[in-house]
């Protein structure tokens, strides 16, 4: 299992420990469903495919200071998209979705930090 990082041009941010497991990855296939009047069942499919990934550390307050300034600074929260190299060494571009980086400390100087990225397919 390799260390995640995200990739941005030259600048790099890699945690100090690996996202908690299990993450959650989601796939989507966008399709509208709906039923006639006469109980006829008709799917159209949009052709848009959608895949997030979910991601929950338990940081050190320097890695969360740190991922907070390549969210802010790097990648402008979801302006610019980025390389995300998960656990099996499989590089993603993905686009950081949240209004807000939710983090919570939950001893002294560590953060429970959970984000979501959405792949750019």
């Amino acid at each position: 299992m390799a260390a995640i990082t995200f990739v941005s041009g030259a600048t790099t941010w890699t945690p100090g420990r690996n996202p908690l497991f299990p993450g959650v990855r989601e796939h989507i296939s966008m399709q509208v469903q709906g039923e006639t009047d006469g109980g006829q069942l008709y799917v159209y499919d949009k052709g848009v495919e959608r895949q997030t990934f979910e991601l929950h550390f338990r940081l050190l307050e320097t890695a969360k200071d740190n991922l907070l300034s390549f969210i802010r600074t790097t990648i402008s929260y979801g302006l610019n998209t980025f390389t995300y190299n998960d656990e099996d060494s499989n590089a993603h571009t993905v686009r950081y979705i949240n209004e807000s980086l939710r983090r919570e400390e939950i001893a002294p100087g560590i953060f429970d930090v959970s984000l979501t990225l959405r792949e750019e397919l």
